[in-house]
């Protein structure tokens, strides 16, 4: 194909994909993303699945896939979220030719592969593999099973939500080493205590997080946690509020920007004309609603909670969306940027759920697990984080160059994601069996011997 050919087609789909997005937002997190990030990904790239490609061998989408993504950002390796802007409900994101690498090696290629649910790219697969094969031995050691990593088997040029450049680390507002649903979400996906998250009532402006998360802990008879929270939101970190805990903090109007809108508790306030179909998702290209909507997402909420919401109210503030997947009437999430935040920056955004508990099933209509998906989500949506917090941004990874000094370069004297596994990286052996993963930190789930 000529230069000018090849200028076509890009110009091409950059047009068809602008063409989607007739009303841009001014931020890359809140619906419509106001520009494109369009990136060229080579043969090679792994992509990390999101959606039914992602289950486990119990049939459960693999919640370990979100603790993989975390141990590649803190390995400095250069992650993409690929999420198409403005698809509809259940849309794919892109369609590739690829097969699947890990953990079970999948002989015929797929020629025509859906992607859906927010995937997730990286191109230094050598690099990765080393993480990943750490990993799968630390989460088959904990009862888990390793994600499923797919191989792109032909140059693609991808539509980037975000590439990722922090190491996430959370504060969840509990008292240290009290149990609560939050840190039982973050080990269910592989995160580890004491180095992606802590149980942390001490949070400010200066604190060196990405995500601070409340559960609904009984925590809110101190006012100055939530100013604290608040000033923590405005310098540009993410914050997360579930059940009562979103009641409290709405007081100080992190979101919601009239002085006459309010989260009720223990009844339904509701016009008549701001019902929400059901099962409906506005924005399903929102980072944090990046799972399967048909599936839904339930969850209960007893007397007190926050268990409606004014949704006509929101009319007023198209920087907030909401679901609604149990019922017309009851509304259950919302997210924004904190009122005041500087328009167009990352950071500063506000995450609100109703309901008390999360569950690892996804039966019939609805999917309990879904929930803790959108938790996850939210974990890797980036923030401003202090500069003075050098631990947690992502480093310039100079090992994947293809140009400089020749420490830098594979074996065979080329950048590391071009270069050849045979000459450069160790292979996978023929047959690998549990004794073998053990021994050589290979890749497969446990008990059962796979062929190559």
């Amino acid at each position: 194909m000529s230069m000018f050919a090849a200028s076509i087609c890009i110009l091409l789909f950059v047009d068809s994909v602008s063409g989607i997005c007739s009303s841009p937002g001014p931020h890359r997190d809140l619906p419509n993303p106001g520009y494109l990030q369009l990136k060229s990904f080579p043969i090679g790239t792994w992509l990390i699945p999101m959606d039914e490609k992602q289950l486990d061998s119990s049939g459960k989408f693999n919640l370990a896939v979100y603790g993989f993504i975390v141990a590649a950002l803190w390995e400095n390796l250069d992650v993409y979220w690929i999420i198409s802007g403005c698809k509809p409900t259940n849309g794919v994101d892109f369609t590739v030719s690829a097969r699947r690498l890990y953990p079970i090696w999948n002989e015929a290629p797929n020629y025509h592969e859906d992607f859906r649910y927010g995937a997730f790219a990286i191109i230094q697969p050598h690099y990765a593999y080393r993480v990943y094969a750490k990993y799968a031995l630390e989460v088959v050691a904990r009862g888990l099973e390793p994600p499923s990593i797919y191989d792109m088997e032909e140059q693609m040029i991808l539509e980037v939500r975000h590439k990722l450049k922090q190491k996430p680390r959370i504060a969840v507002l509990a008292i240290e080493d009290e149990p609560n649903l939050h840190t039982d979400i973050l080990q269910a996906a592989g995160l580890k205590e004491g180095k992606h998250f802590f149980n942390d009532i001490n949070v400010n402006e200066h604190s060196c997080y990405s995500l601070v998360t409340h559960p609904g802990v009984d925590l809110l008879d101190d006012p100055s946690l939530v100013l604290n929270v608040l000033d923590f939101v405005k310098s540009g970190g993410n914050f997360f509020a579930q059940d009562r805990a979103a009641l409290v903090y709405e007081q100080m109007h992190f979101l919601l920007n009239l002085k006459t809108t309010r989260l009720t508790s223990g009844s339904k306030t509701w016009n008549k004309n701001g019902k929400v179909p059901f099962g409906s998702v506005h924005y399903p290209d929102l980072a944090y609603l990046q799972f399967k909507h048909s599936d839904g997402f339930n969850y209960s909420s007893n007397d007190g909670s926050w268990d409606s919401g004014n949704v006509a109210a929101l009319a007023n503030y198209p920087g907030n969306v909401y679901v609604d997947l149990k019922t017309d009437l009851i509304f259950k999430t919302m997210a924004g940027q904190v009122i005041g935040y500087p328009e167009g920056k990352l950071g500063g955004m506000v995450f609100y759920m109703a309901g008390q508990q999360y569950r690892s099933d996804c039966k019939k209509p609805l999917c309990s697990q879904n929930a803790m998906r959108m938790f996850m989500n939210v974990v890797l949506i980036p923030a401003k984080v202090n500069k003075t917090c050098r631990g947690i941004h992502v480093k310039k990874n100079k090992r994947c160059q293809t140009s400089g000094p020749p420490s830098h370069w594979c074996p065979d004297n080329v950048g590391p994601q071009y270069c050849d596994w045979n000459v450069a990286c160790e292979t996978m052996p023929h047959c690998m069996t549990l004794k073998m993963l053990l021994e050589r930190a290979c890749l497969v789930i446990p008990i059962i011997a796979i062929h190559v």
